[in-house]
């Protein structure tokens, strides 16, 4: 079972607009050229790129040094949301830190043509996010941080996976009053998860989550959500980022409080990725894939939490 009970609750059906996406890059150069002329010669990824189909679901290739990414699926281009330095400088622990312009990449509504109406009729969106590896002064590369959530404001829980490299997720749960959610500094909850190729990640509703490139290549995750829910980031960046930084301490990340929050804070619980069959949540099968044959497990993301 998942840790948290919140992620087991009864859903409803609510409309999707899954687009049909097929090609998608981060970059374009030589790279992407050599992957789009062998995906329409129908052979496999060109020397230099990483097939990860098996741990993805998906005929995904990486290349690891060009940071180019295809999806080697007539149909479609789907391009990558950059997600900038300048956007990212408010939630940052050194916000003058010199980095790259653009920290990672969104990948929204990654399905293949066939699976469209798998995920249209179970009301999910399947997305996925690359990010570079690299340090912004002594913190890792990470994502904005936000809390998942409904049109009304109540939580909506996530599903990660990791396809490639190594994360931590720093999990939060801001102080509820009135049964509704409030952009108060002060927790209840901080989860500090590691996590590397092939392992999975549960956001529970009404947590927040950032999740840091700690390794050396980049980090690709998958993504599963509620299809008309959206990240909310305001209470990440008026408290100036997480609760906790992720900063590089010798060869292991370490967590940095933020001393903007309610203090004292509470102390990051160290726990572990998730295994939950009963969820569609299992070690060996990508979430994509898990989705696509059995749709069923995954009603709980279309929860919603209680007052």
């Amino acid at each position: 079972m998942s840790p948290w009970p919140s992620t087991a609750e009864p859903w409803t059906n609510y409309p999707t607009t899954t687009e049909e996406p097929a090609l998608a890059w981060c970059r374009t150069g030589a790279g992407a050229a050599d992957a789009e002329g062998a995906r329409r010669a129908g052979s496999g990824p060109p020397r230099g790129m990483e097939d990860l189909s098996r741990i993805s679901g998906l005929p995904l290739w990486l290349d690891v040094a060009r940071g180019t990414m295809v999806l080697a699926q007539p149909g479609g281009v789907l391009r990558g949301e950059p997600q900038s330095l300048e956007a990212a400088r408010e939630v940052l622990l050194e916000p003058a830190a010199a980095a790259p312009e653009v920290l990672y990449w969104t990948f929204r509504d990654v399905v293949l043509p066939a699976d469209v109406d798998v995920f249209r009729e179970q009301g999910l969106r399947h997305s996925l996010l690359l990010l570079r590896p690299g340090r912004i002064g002594r913190e890792y590369v990470k994502t904005h941080g936000h809390r998942e959530a409904l049109a009304d404001g109540v939580g909506s829980p996530e599903a990660y996976g990791v396809l490639y490299g190594r994360a931590v997720f720093l999990l939060q749960q801001a102080i509820e009053q009135g049964g509704e959610w409030q952009e108060a500094i002060g927790l209840t909850d901080v989860r500090w998860i590691e996590a590397a190729a092939g392992d999975k990640v549960v956001v529970p509703a009404g947590y927040g989550v950032v999740v840091a490139n700690t390794g050396q290549e980049p980090l690709l995750l998958s993504n599963l959500v509620a299809a008309d829910s959206w990240p909310a980031y305001r209470a990440y960046d008026r408290m100036q980022g997480a609760a906790y930084y992720i900063v590089a301490w010798g060869r292991r990340p370490r967590a940095v409080p933020n001393p903007r929050y309610e203090q004292p804070l509470v102390p990051p619980l160290r726990d572990v990725p998730v295994e939950a069959s009963e969820l569609g949540v299992e070690p060996q099968r990508p979430l994509y894939s898990a989705v696509v044959h059995d749709p069923e497990r995954f009603g709980w993301l279309r929860g919603r939490r209680g007052s």
